[in-house]
């Protein structure tokens, strides 16, 4: 499946909405975990908390981006000056995931 399609699907149903604007409409947390594109950075865990400014579906199609299946993507997040203006490169959670420890821990 190309990437494109999947973030398509995504933006149509989830919109832009951040993972701050989720909780605040919703009041329960959205946790999405997504690894980096190098060896050199840890897998991160995206809620409202440690990314609240990071749109859902970025996030979303971050965390499905697998080797052979999906390219690497980047995250997209709101500020104040821009609606779109911040990208960060990740890759997928398959290569590597955060551990069940790592996750109690948060």
């Amino acid at each position: 499946m190309e990437i494109n399609i999947l973030k398509s699907a995504l933006r149509k149903n989830v919109g832009d909405v951040t993972f701050y604007e989720a909780y605040e409409r919703t009041g329960k947390i959205l946790n999405i975990t997504v690894s980096p594109a190098n060896d050199y950075e840890r897998p991160r865990l995206l809620n409202y908390l440690t990314s609240p400014n990071v749109l859902i579906w970025s996030a979303a199609c971050a965390s499905c981006a697998f080797p052979i299946l999906y390219q690497p993507v980047e995250l997209v997040a709101k500020n104040e000056v821009s609606p779109f203006p911040s990208r960060w490169p990740q890759s997928g959670t398959a290569l590597s995931p955060l551990s069940g420890t790592a996750l109690s821990l948060l």
